[in-house]
């Protein structure tokens, strides 16, 4: 039969490649995963992937050099020789280095699977291991959330292994960052993403390998990473084993301080959940009803009268309250729009809660029924008469504080601050500093929440006019301490933000250190000086309490010694809000703060040894424990990707083991006191730093002429060491 014509010859496979057996004893014999990497590459004639020159040939030669590793990949399986698949992962280890090429190693070569399969064998278990860290570390969040996905198969080989404390520490480094991945974001994981992960079984092995007598920083610090990260989205899973709240309680009271922030911001974020929205409704009539029936405890009335009764916030409410009554009635009477904005200016200044609801009620005479009546005036309610009383000041006003009575009345009028909008009581805020710096209740109103738009002031922005504002004369206790606790708070968020975020040794950290700083001072400041029954007493109180324990937690004892008359004043607060009806809501701050106070003695007892020990261990580079000499030129290479937080892969979180107010080397305003990172340096003495001209007008009105000529001379062959010149004013040019 004739042979049929047009059918291919099937293409002979390639052979394997099958080293020769002396070359294998050769493998076997030597003493680390590197020494095998380099045999190999010699062998199979791969560039030296140790230099950027070799990864070079390796882009250009990419699928050649695979085909090669593939091969010989399958030979080492076939022969169960895991001596050389061990090697074969450490030269693609090499090789993800590199962004580009740890995308096409994982993409195209199963490398996952391959490490997922030898992970399992005794021999070659922790170069896996070591890879997968090493993936981890610098690849991108798809891959992280594609291991995490294995994070079962990681912890049984952790239960198969548990007297292997080099296993524990590289597989808690690949769990850690992995699943974070998943949990520790902002925004909300994919439906069943979380329920997928084995988070309780992860939470018993974390606690497990704490308790073991010596375990390595960097196991300590990945299990307190993967702790702190899981708190958000999965709190049930944390808090159905109370040994995992009460160990990051207690790493509040570590000597180090990053120790001490992750700590705080995970026990924050573990309240989350159940976080209730601030209540900042105040009704003024519900208030006055109940005293009218019931009046103060005695412990409540020594309070008062201790800090003077006069001064306390509901006297100033009571009295703004009826003085407004008396201001409205008498404007309907004479129409005098001129002196019933002067007095509901000075009323404003005095009390948060200076505003009447509604409008002008009149009886009808016909069916005796209130209604709404303008009495002649261009205005029916209270918040629609302010821009109309504002205008009359600057046109008809001639006393010196006219104008400003009439910028405080547009702050307050109905379509700004009362209907909560703040992008425009911001605006006419800033139109009157312009016009008058001096006026305290322009900054408060800057401090004030910021709407969630584009150009709305920061908390940076928040904190600096708060600053200057307490830097003001006569600022009345409504004022005055508003101001201390918005900059608190604008102060709060960014101290944790910055200390969440921090990589070792940057800038970053010691301003949330600063940032903290400057928080604690004004919280402690209104605890010590505030009315007793001031509304934001108790949200202080709290913000206190987190601020010392982050700022003191190492010199803090179980019992919270320091924080008794913090204790103590919350206490009186909260009996205050009760007696007046008020409902005091849990916020995350207020959860998190009777949390603390509720178990820290507990946790202190159950982990104090753990985590005393574990802040002992001060290390400059935590993982290099965990790295085998084959990734060393990776801990050199600049960072390719950064963490769910923004932090570069790999960096060592912990690098600030004790930290005092002497140690930030950020600068304060030497007027106001506002940390920022970018303070302008006087040019004349070149000692004091400003936010801004105006900061530095004011310290050379008040005292800095007298001292900078001197200074000046001191310092006149200094060179210039700031972030920028300071402006050209009297001060720059002294």
């Amino acid at each position: 039969m004739p042979q049929k014509k047009g059918k291919k010859k099937a293409k002979k496979q390639s052979p394997l490649y099958s080293p020769p057996a002396d070359f294998l004893e050769r493998l076997r014999q030597t003493q680390n995963w590197r020494d095998v990497a380099d045999l190999l590459c010699d062998w199979l004639e791969i560039p030296d992937l140790e230099t950027r020159q070799g990864l070079k040939k390796a882009h250009r030669n990419f699928d050649d050099v695979v085909a090669k590793l593939e091969k010989l990949f399958a030979f080492a399986v076939s022969a169960r020789s895991y001596d050389l698949a061990g090697g074969i992962v450490a030269i693609y280890s090499r090789l993800s280095a590199d962004a580009i090429l740890r995308d096409r190693v994982v993409q195209e070569t199963g490398f996952l699977e391959k490490l997922f399969v030898l992970v399992k064998h005794p021999v070659c278990r922790n170069i896996a291991l070591e890879a997968l860290a090493t993936v981890t570390h610098h690849g991108g969040v798809a891959v992280r959330t594609t291991i995490a996905a294995q994070a079962t198969l990681l912890l049984d080989v952790l239960d198969e292994h548990l007297d292997d404390a080099r296993s524990a520490e590289l597989a808690w480094i690949v769990l850690s960052h992995s699943v974070c991945a998943i949990v520790h974001n902002e925004e909300a994981p994919a439906p069943g993403a979380v329920r997928a992960l084995p988070i309780a079984r992860m939470v018993r092995a974390a606690l497990f390998f704490m308790r073991q007598p010596d375990p390595s920083r960097s196991l300590a610090e990945h299990i307190l990473a993967f702790l702190s990260g899981a708190t958000r989205w999965c709190s049930a899973d944390l808090f159905a084993n109370p040994s995992a709240p009460a160990f990051l309680l207690s790493c509040a009271f570590n000597r180090d301080i990053r120790i001490r922030a992750e700590a705080l911001n995970a026990l924050l974020r573990l309240h989350t959940a159940k976080a209730q929205v601030e209540d900042v409704q105040f009704d003024i009539r519900k208030v006055v009803a109940i005293l009218d029936k019931h009046q103060f405890p005695d412990h409540l009335v020594d309070c008062f009268m201790d800090y003077g009764m006069m001064q306390c916030d509901i006297t100033q409410i009571l009295q703004v309250a009826g003085g407004l009554q008396r201001t409205l009635m008498r404007v309907v009477q004479d129409g005098d729009l001129l002196r019933f904005g002067r007095e509901t200016a000075q009323y404003i200044l005095r009390s948060e809660f200076a505003g009447i609801s509604g409008g002008i009620m009149v009886e009808d005479p016909r069916t005796g029924q209130l209604k709404s009546d303008t009495c002649g005036l261009p205005f029916k309610d209270w918040g629609d008469a302010l821009p109309y009383c504002a205008r009359e000041l600057r046109e008809r006003g001639g006393r010196s504080d006219d104008k400003d009575f009439a910028d405080v009345l547009e702050c307050k009028a109905g379509h700004l601050i009362t209907t909560r909008r703040f992008k425009d009581a911001h605006d006419a805020a800033t139109r009157a500093i312009e016009r008058n710096p001096h006026v305290g209740f322009f900054y408060y109103v800057l401090t004030l929440e910021p709407d969630k738009k584009p150009g709305a002031l920061s908390n940076a922005d928040g904190l600096r006019a708060a600053k200057k504002g307490l830097k003001c004369k006569d600022l009345t206790n409504y004022v005055k301490y508003g101001l201390l606790y918005r900059g608190a708070e604008h102060a709060v968020r960014l101290a944790l933000t910055n200390l969440d975020n921090a990589a070792p040794g940057e800038q970053q950290f010691e301003e949330g250190y600063a940032f903290a700083l400057c928080a604690w001072e004004d919280t402690r400041d209104f605890v010590l000086h505030a009315p007793p029954d001031n509304r934001n007493m108790p949200a202080v109180c709290c913000m206190h309490v987190i601020l010392s324990l982050l700022l003191h937690g190492h010199e803090q004892g179980p019992d919270l010694p320091q924080l008794k008359r913090t204790r103590d004043a919350l206490r009186i607060a909260q009996d205050i809000a009760r007696h007046i009806g008020r409902t005091l809501t849990w916020t995350q701050t207020r959860l998190t703060t009777y949390f603390i106070f509720d178990h820290v003695a507990e946790a202190v007892r159950e982990w104090s040894t753990v985590t005393r020990r574990y802040g002992e261990k001060v290390e400059t580079h935590p993982e290099a424990s965990a790295v085998d000499s084959l990734a060393v030129w990776l801990e050199r290479a600049e960072p390719e990707d950064v963490d769910s937080r923004g932090m570069a892969l790999g960096a060592s979180h912990y690098d600030h083991p004790a930290m005092g107010p002497n140690d930030v080397p950020l600068y304060r305003c030497s007027w106001c006191g506002n940390p920022s990172a970018v303070l302008r340096k006087c040019k004349g003495c070149g000692k004091t730093r400003y936010c801004d001209a105006a900061c530095q007008r004011e310290h050379w009105a008040a005292s800095h002429r007298k001292v900078c000529a001197r200074n000046h001379e001191k310092t006149e062959a200094a060179p210039d060491e700031s972030l920028g010149d300071a402006p050209n004013t009297a001060a720059s040019t002294a």
